[in-house]
């Protein structure tokens, strides 16, 4: 019996997988993490940065995190694309770069034709640590979402895969709440329309002529 059992779980369909590719970019340093989503399982597949060589220019710089990430594609299926969004706080010479960068970085997403959803660091710490939370805890958070593939990344890197985890979350919260709203749309439309409902409905009376 409990052999039936197994069999039979085995032969249920399985869930597709969704590769998430988060991304947090960067002219230095661009982190990246690629996730293999299953249903409620997620699992790390790669995860790393892109580093330009030292001393080059910012159009050199920039070629080459393009090519880097092409590369990347060039290795792995990729669904859909999470990027952070340039933060405000830092001054308007690294924000010119640092918006240079993830311009780059778009345009190589573009011509692969990848989907591309945008988070600001906010919405990133709530979804994967709380709202005011540290590099640091998001690198713990990260290593106790994914296990042991998810300890000890460069930080750029830990912040990538956080990114696709925000992704993953909402797209799992969002999903549960358009089912509710469906499912309370068909309670009502049952309701309206069953036999009780019907007969509490007073008969349209004609008016005297």
């Amino acid at each position: 019996m409990p052999e039936q059992a197994e069999r039979k779980r085995d032969e249920r369909p399985r869930r597709p997988v969704l590769r998430v590719l988060g991304i947090d970019p960067g002219s230095r340093f661009t982190g990246f993490g690629l996730l293999a989503v299953e249903g409620n399982r997620v699992a790390l597949v790669e995860a790393g940065r892109l580093v330009p060589a030292p001393g080059r220019g910012v159009p050199e710089r920039l070629g080459e995190l393009a090519a880097g990430l092409a590369a990347l594609l060039d290795r792995h299926e990729v669904d859909v694309a999470a990027v952070e969004r340039t933060f405000h706080g830092v001054n308007s010479r690294s924000l010119i770069v640092l918006a240079e960068a993830r311009g780059a970085l778009l345009a190589v997403l573009a011509q692969r034709g990848i989907p591309v959803r945008e988070y600001a660091p906010a919405e990133v710490k709530a979804a994967v640590a709380g709202g005011q939370a540290t590099k640091e805890e998001i690198g713990r958070m990260v290593g106790l979402l994914l296990g042991p593939a998810g300890r000890g990344l460069p930080a750029d890197a830990a912040d990538a895969v956080a990114v696709a985890l925000c992704y993953s979350r909402r797209r799992h919260f969002d999903r549960l709440s358009e089912r509710g709203e469906s499912e309370a749309r068909g309670d009502r439309k049952r309701a309206l329309t069953s036999p009780a409902s019907r007969a509490n409905v007073p008969p349209c009376r004609r008016r005297p002529s």
